[in-house]
């Protein structure tokens, strides 16, 4: 955070910019009820309009993700040019660096920023993209959402309860697979000879 202090009316704008490709995805997602239901009713000229729309809204949607995309690099850019003063201002005030171990925590350092900023962008766009998507699921009805989440929960837990009879799996398939390979090699190379 403190990186971005100068630049934060960016990062917030960058922030912002989550919504719009967010919103277009879902547009085009809902919008997708209205072609199929254009052809089942053989409203073609409906169907035509609604999938025009829904290429605009993808189209949309792309490009304001690229937005985002370069306006979160140049976030990036900005947190590391900050970093990389501060690093530059501390050996200057130091004469006795260790040059080879600044350049070693710099490198590291700026791989693990890079992935902070982007993990925090990332966790604040898969917020947006969820929130969208529970009020466009209320808008078609409360009910589905509800299944919706119920879903998601199952794919969350259902692993977790299986995790004990998919680890002893493993670990039988992986000792059938080594008796196999050595019974197998033992009479190739006893061919061999």
């Amino acid at each position: 955070y403190n990186l971005l202090k100068k630049h934060w009316i960016f990062a917030i704008l960058t922030a912002f910019v989550a919504i719009i490709p967010a919103v277009f995805t879902i547009l085009s997602a809902m919008n997708n009820t209205n072609f199929l239901h254009g052809i089942m009713s053989q409203n073609y000229s409906f169907a035509i309009y609604a999938e025009l729309l829904n290429i605009l809204f993808t189209t949309l949607a792309y490009s304001s993700d690229y937005l985002l995309y370069v306006m979160q690099n140049k976030c990036v850019q900005y947190a590391l040019t900050e970093f990389k003063n501060e690093i530059g201002v501390s050996i200057a005030n130091n004469e006795d660096v260790d040059i080879s171990y600044y350049k070693s925590a710099l490198n590291n350092d700026v791989a693990r920023i890079e992935a902070a900023i982007r993990g925090l962008f990332g966790i604040f766009d898969g917020f947006i993209n969820a929130l969208f998507a529970i009020m466009a699921l209320i808008y078609i009805h409360w009910t589905v959402m509800l299944f919706s989440i119920f879903l998601f929960v199952c794919t969350l837990v259902i692993p977790k309860l299986l995790k004990k009879y998919s680890v002893n799996n493993e670990k039988s398939l992986s000792s059938i697979q080594n008796n196999f390979l050595h019974s197998s090699s033992d009479c190739l190379d006893g061919y061999f000879v």
